[in-house]
């Protein structure tokens, strides 16, 4: 059950540009999470960005990423009128960039409202920054962050034993750009689309209004 957005929520995600939710998927999602996103590393293992919208590829992945639940308390953060998906990111410490970069800066998909960073495993948390780390605490509990907010994606990367998996959220008519900061920013072409292109629900769904 998702949390209920109360005004305090909204003032801290305001001001700070995050807040952590507990409890967004049960120790038994979190665990099928997990293998699901292996299956289909597995599956794209070819592929340099096989952790990249795997929601196209697994079934039980593509239902957590369409929650409509989670894009509701992602609209309600951010007052969108409408919440599009950007783009899901298997994370395990060596995708994350490093240095001082907001969400928006190192993606392919503008313009992103937030992201949605879910603990999938256990394990000691980062050592703290002066700037913000968007690190969940437990497994299954998740962060919101403001896409325009400057992370310190780097206490991360000393984490590569721990799986964590990020969503991001668009709002109305959201375009494929070219952005170098993103590693897998010519990805999208696999599905015939070229950069300069507005993104559809056909391959970004709609997923709350």
């Amino acid at each position: 059950m998702p949390p209920s957005l109360a005004k305090e929520h909204r003032d801290f995600f305001q001001k700070q540009g995050y807040i952590e939710f507990s409890d967004l998927l049960s120790s038994t999602q979190t665990s099928d999470l997990t293998q699901a996103i292996d299956e289909v590393m597995i599956q794209r293992r070819n592929d340099k960005c096989a952790a990249r919208d795997t929601w196209r590829y697994h079934p039980l992945v593509k239902k957590i990423v369409l929650k409509r639940d989670f894009a509701e308390i992602a609209c309600g953060l951010t007052h969108a009128k409408e919440m599009y998906l950007g783009y899901d990111q298997g994370i395990s410490g060596h995708e994350l960039p490093t240095g001082m970069i907001s969400l928006q800066q190192m993606s392919c998909v503008r313009p992103l409202v937030a992201g949605l960073l879910i603990r999938l495993t256990g394990g000691a948390m980062p050592v703290p920054e002066k700037l913000p780390c968007p690190c969940p605490t437990a497994p299954g509990q998740g962060v919101f962050f403001s896409s325009q907010l400057l992370l310190a994606w780097d206490p991360l990367l000393a984490l590569q034993a721990q799986r964590f998996f990020l969503i991001t959220y668009a709002s109305a008519h959201p375009q494929y750009i070219l952005e170098k900061r993103d590693p897998c920013t010519h990805t999208l072409k696999q599905l015939g689309l070229a950069f300069g292109d507005t993104l559809t629900s056909e391959t970004h769904p709609l997923l709350f209004s």
